[in-house]
């Protein structure tokens, strides 16, 4: 059978998560990989590798929240927003006593406009925003709707509470956003200029980093986690018979699934789902969509149908 799953890994800092998937590559050989949320070569943290067709569910897991820490660095600016970059600007009295920070906090939680910085995987004019201005070309990027769920300025046992230059904290932010820009726009609202540096990712939804695997280039890739294991959806199935009508392409209504945690008749359109065969194996990722005329169903059915996202057997006996 061919290989399907997720793999967690904590990327180190300094390799690109392109290079990390090396070791990946190899084990998996001739299987199509991909992976969720590309980390700086600066950055460490949560890496989601998809092996075969879970690739189709990357887009899931891109959409989910993500958490990370970082320190904000205050008096100097970076041309790319963090401590590897080159330094384009300085301020002198830079230092802020930490209750100067924790009231700059509220005014960027909710939903917020976020320039991205220039080094940043964005295309202009079909170009990536980070090789122009590798090229010393210069790159405007409009601003965009991002949304900070939470900010916090995390304990410090060594503060004085005398004025600092450097701060840690933690967030918690939707798809898009960028911990560089956030922390270019925290020293900003203190009146000065800053970057950042030690970005890791915490957390991609239910995916966290205490429970991926350390990357490194001695220790075997481990195996896959099944995809019904990390997208929190609910299992349904049905008789043999409907599961291989589905696998192949049939629209059948949801009125012929079954599940223990829920009933089909209450889904909506848009729901997500994993249908699975007897033995509890997920056959398939799928939709609930809008279908009845073409539709397989005894009598009254749901009005929404099976839509099949990602195929992960052919049919219900493999």
């Amino acid at each position: 059978m061919a290989a399907n799953g997720f793999l967690l890994i904590d990327k180190p800092e300094g390799p690109t998560s392109f290079r990390i998937l090396g070791p990946v590559r190899h084990r998996y050989s001739g299987e199509r990989i991909g992976y969720a949320g590309t980390l700086d070569s600066g950055a460490s943290g949560l890496l989601i590798v998809a092996v075969g067709p879970s690739r189709k569910l990357l887009s899931l897991l891109e959409a989910d929240e993500k958490e990370y820490s970082f320190r904000l660095h205050l008096g100097f600016a970076t041309d790319t927003g963090d401590l590897t970059g080159r330094r384009t600007e300085s301020a002198e009295g830079a230092a802020r006593p930490r209750g100067e920070l924790l009231r700059a906090i509220p005014a960027f939680l909710g939903r917020i406009a976020q320039v991205p910085p220039a080094y940043s995987a964005l295309k202009v004019k079909g170009k990536r925003a980070s090789d122009l201005a590798r090229k010393g070309r210069d790159v405007e990027l409009a601003a965009r709707e991002v949304e900070i769920r939470e900010l916090e300025l995390l304990p410090d046992a060594a503060d004085d509470g005398s004025p600092r230059t450097e701060f840690d904290l933690r967030c918690v932010v939707s798809k898009g956003t960028y911990v560089r820009s956030l922390g270019r726009d925290l020293a900003k609202a203190l009146g000065t200029v800053g970057c950042v540096s030690g970005i890791r990712r915490l957390r991609i939804g239910n995916a966290r980093v205490e429970n991926a695997w350390k990357w490194n280039r001695v220790d075997p890739v481990p195996d896959l986690v099944p995809p019904e294991e990390l997208l929190p959806f609910p299992k349904l199935t049905g008789s043999e018979f409907d599961l291989r009508l589905a696998s192949n392409g049939v629209r059948i209504d949801l009125v012929r699934l079954r599940s223990e945690t829920v009933d089909p008749r209450s889904m909506r359109a848009g729901d997500r789902f994993f249908v699975a065969d007897a033995s509890g194996r997920a056959l398939f990722c799928a939709d609930a969509v809008p279908g009845v005329d073409d539709a397989v169903a005894p009598g009254a059915g749901t009005g929404l149908v099976v839509s099949i996202r990602a195929l992960f057997a052919g049919g219900a006996d493999g």
